[in-house]
């Protein structure tokens, strides 16, 4: 019986030139097509939005309840809007939409007010959709500042660097944030391209780490893999490993001491972020008080050396 190969949920029929597999934000490079309609959850979609795309939802939302509310009210006759300063064309609009925002949004400055059975039940309805949606909006903004989430940072860079009478592949990550992260624990892996029978696929391979995990991480951690005979590295050169489309995948989880949660960071190196003999800068140096200086842009810091 054919012994199954590791995949880490990444998929081994993968051919073709593939570029960086996870974002630098550490979303999967993988766009969706045909996604059932009733999969679609938008609390989950809101939630996961970018902050300029979020506010812009909100925003263009916003503009368009009142838009609806101030054609309703233009329907019912601006005639039984009390205070309106102009009954028809865009200036009675505009009244319209000015009385549809302070309803909407409860402030009631009294310079206009609904005349009438029919614009005071317009008024009602915009009044319970104003607080349903103050109290979403409310919901989503908590949800998002609420939600655990690792901010680490990577090095540029992916090196090749000497290790004791050997080589080692090595990356630098730190924490962006002053929370404090414990327990860490690190998972590498490489992707390679291959052929199976004639057809492209995508062979992956766990890396052993010179340190899997630590305690804290109040400075930075150089995660390393040593190159020796057990390593799939073993006896490869640069050129080896670009002809082969190498990508290295990378998952980091630890207990956030803030949130009380286990959270999660993914990232890749592709071949292009390679340094090839390098050793990095140390980024942080003793005060004559006894306190240390961590300079977090020296993360990337490296100068070139040789290999043997």
């Amino acid at each position: 019986m054919k012994k199954a190969s590791f995949d880490p949920g990444l998929g081994q029929q993968l051919g073709g030139n593939l570029q960086r597999i996870i974002d630098a934000d550490g979303s999967f490079a993988i766009h969706r097509t045909n996604v059932p309609l009733a999969s679609f959850n938008p609390y989950v979609y809101l939630i996961s939005l970018s902050w300029s795309r979020f506010f812009a939802i909100i925003i263009a939302g916003f503009a368009a309840i009142n838009a609806v509310f101030a054609g309703l009210y233009c329907l019912a006759g601006l005639e039984n809007l009390n205070g309106a300063e102009a009954t028809e064309g865009w200036a009675g609009f505009s009244n319209a939409y000015y009385f549809s925002v302070h309803t909407f949004t409860t402030v009631g400055y009294g310079n206009m007010s609904p005349r009438g059975t029919m614009m005071n039940c317009i008024s009602l309805i915009e009044i319970l959709c104003g607080v349903l949606c103050v109290a979403l909006i409310t919901g989503l903004l908590y949800g998002r500042f609420s939600r655990p989430s690792a901010r680490l940072l990577y090095s540029s860079n992916l090196i090749m660097a000497p290790y004791n009478s050997g080589k080692a592949l090595m990356f630098r990550v730190a924490n962006a944030r002053k929370n404090v992260l414990m327990e860490l624990e690190a998972d590498l892996m490489i992707m390679m391209s291959s052929q199976e029978d004639g057809k492209p696929t995508r062979a992956y391979r766990q890396l052993s780490l010179e340190r899997k995990r630590i305690i804290f991480l109040p400075l930075t951690w150089t995660v390393v893999h040593p190159i020796d005979e057990e390593s799939p590295l073993y006896n490869m050169s640069l050129e080896d490993l670009r002809r082969l489309d190498a990508q290295f995948l990378i998952l980091i989880k630890g207990f956030d001491d803030m949130f009380s949660q286990v959270v999660h960071s993914r990232f890749s190196y592709t071949m292009n972020d390679m340094v090839w003999g390098a050793r990095f800068d140390i980024a942080y140096h003793s005060r004559p008080d006894g306190r240390v200086d961590f300079d977090v842009a020296k993360i990337h810091s490296y100068h070139e050396v040789e290999l043997s």
